[in-house]
């Protein structure tokens, strides 16, 4: 009689949790609803990039470069406030699409204003002057955008020419520490050989980032022979965290009418119709995501619904728990303890990608980076593959850069990457790369060690974007970066990341890391503009500010 009572419980006990399983699924399959089936609304959003200004005589030109980004949402995804902290990182899973980057030109002629749309152009493009034309080439091909001419009666298209994108002396010569004007314009859009160039052509210029008048407005005079104009920039607050700010671009002059002209203004997000948002993204040089719903999170509801049905077979489902452990234990004594890093040559790696690593070397040391050592890191773990490592350092921006490849001993070797590094106080770190994100960084995340990654990016958009991330970071965690950028440092700092990895891996629940694993690792041949890891980054960030000591997490503005 007992018998069959209990016998009678266990019954009502897995009945009970089929009926659970069942509301899960059906939570899942609203979930999945939510994203696919509801209609979509559908937003563009133009922001600043730069200005660069030229002019001599009785003529200038003003080329206004300027990006676009847009997304989808429905009506759920509307609801969540867009300035919050969860709507920001909510919007990570939205259907983000970059658009390009745009120039419009204007040149002055006398008292005429004309106007150009130049699509699809370099982001940082590298300006010069070709028998007295003003010029402006890519700095890569892996941009896919193209430079411009001015040919007297409007713009001539350039593809990527390297013989011209490098023009100049092959060896840079390195100023006097306190020289920091001449060394910062030869690391910028005009060289130090080009601006003697434009100077010899009677030309004056300027290059403004967009930056400048965020603290109250700028103006810049350009005096002409039958007119003097005036340049202003006005940038406000808009109270947003996805667009922080607005800026306006004004050109007035005497011999206009009206006398001032609006050269660019970004009125925040834009509803524009499907056919407009479809159309955009196929002109886009960036290959469009094919789907916007938040795979990780349906991978990681799946793992847990499986994990449950094996509970619902009594043992077998507490074994098949266990194993989830047992993975942990074996993980984490994957991790080495130690790394050397003996010298090497590109020779001694037969599958090394060397056009591509010759490609990106010529880039970084064109940014300013100077070679520290071609090494092959050697660690005690079992499963460490034979890597190449390039290792360059940037004294005057504080920060490491990387290009590194691996060579599995099953399948192809992984591609060779550009990761820009920087440390900062308190055991901060921030990370910049680009290529194909690897499935097996979902397990290896640390609290303090921020990571972006954007697949297609050149060195010189990573630099940028490194640089105005890591300042964000800084002002948002009240730290600083670390100058010292020896080879000794970044040593050290990289065998003592081993240990923060294995305490890292042992506090994380590893069904959670499976699950971004396998999401990863499914999803990673689908185009997405950005990866980004923020770690404890946006936590502390909101308890600074909660406490009155910084503005709070700010950078999220930079991930659009």
């Amino acid at each position: 009689m007992a018998s069959a009572t209990a016998s009678a419980t266990r019954s009502r006990l897995t009945k009970a949790r089929l009926v659970i399983l069942v509301v899960l699924f059906a939570v899942a399959a609203g979930v999945f609803a939510t994203f696919k089936l509801l209609p979509r609304r559908y937003w563009v959003a133009e922001q600043l990039s730069s200005v660069a200004v030229f002019w001599r005589e009785d003529e200038a030109f003003v080329f206004v470069d300027h990006h676009a980004t847009a997304r989808s949402t429905n009506a759920v995804t509307e609801r969540i406030p867009q300035d919050s902290a969860w709507g920001t990182m909510a919007s990570m899973y939205f259907d983000w699409r970059p658009l390009g980057q745009t120039t419009t030109a204007y040149r002055v002629a006398g008292r005429a204003l004309e106007r150009y749309e130049l699509p699809n152009t370099a982001g940082a493009p590298v300006w010069d002057i070709e028998d007295g034309r003003l010029v402006a080439r890519g700095r890569s091909p892996m941009e896919k955008a193209e430079g411009f001419r001015w040919t007297g009666a409007g713009f001539e298209r350039l593809p990527f020419d390297p013989t011209a994108a490098t023009r100049g002396p092959a060896t840079r010569v390195v100023p006097a520490d306190d020289d920091e004007d001449a060394d910062a314009r030869a690391l910028g859009p005009i060289s130090t050989e080009a601006g003697a160039r434009l100077k010899g052509g009677g030309w004056h210029f300027k290059h403004l980032n967009g930056y400048e008048a965020v603290r109250r407005p700028l103006s810049l005079d350009i005096p002409l022979r039958s007119q003097s104009c005036t340049l202003s920039l006005r940038t406000t607050k808009t109270g947003g965290i996805l667009l922080p700010f607005a800026t306006t671009v004004e050109l007035a002059g005497d011999g206009f009418s009206p006398r001032s002209r609006v050269l660019f203004d970004a009125p925040g997000w834009g509803q524009v119709s499907r056919a407009e948002y479809e159309a955009r993204a196929a002109r886009s040089p960036w290959p469009s995501p094919s789907s916007s719903f938040p795979t990780s999170a349906l991978v990681l509801l799946l793992l847990w619904l499986a994990i449950l049905i094996l509970r619902v077979g009594g043992v077998s489902g507490l074994a098949g728990v266990s194993s989830v452990f047992g993975l942990k234990r074996r993980l984490v004594k994957a991790v080495g303890t130690t790394m050397t890093f003996p010298p090497t040559i590109p020779e001694q790696f037969p599958r090394l990608d060397r056009e591509r690593l010759d490609a990106l070397s010529r880039e970084l040391e064109g940014l300013g980076f100077e070679k520290l050592l071609d090494t092959s890191p050697v660690t005690d773990a079992a499963t460490s593959p034979p890597t190449f490592c390039r290792i360059y350092a940037h004294r005057r921006h504080g920060c490491y850069g990387i290009l590194i490849q691996s060579f599995p001993q099953l399948g192809p070797p992984t591609d060779l990457r550009c990761m820009l590094n920087a440390y900062l106080d308190d055991g901060w770190s921030v990370g910049y790369g680009n290529g194909r994100p690897m499935a097996a960084s979902a397990l290896v995340r640390r609290p303090r060690a921020i990571g972006v990654v954007v697949p297609p990016a050149s060195p010189t958009e990573l630099l940028a974007g490194f640089l105005q991330f890591r300042e964000r970071v800084g002002n948002d965690l009240g730290v600083r970066p670390i100058a010292d950028t020896s080879l000794e440092t970044y040593i050290r700092r990289t065998v003592e990341s081993l240990d923060e990895i294995r305490e890292a891996m042992k506090k994380k629940n590893m069904a959670v890391g499976m699950g971004q694993f396998w999401s990863r690792a499914v999803t990673s041949w689908r185009a997405k503009p950005q990866h980004v890891w923020l770690g404890d980054y946006p936590k502390v960030a909101e308890e600074r500010r909660s406490a009155g000591l910084g503005p709070g997490f700010t950078a999220a503005a930079l991930f659009e």
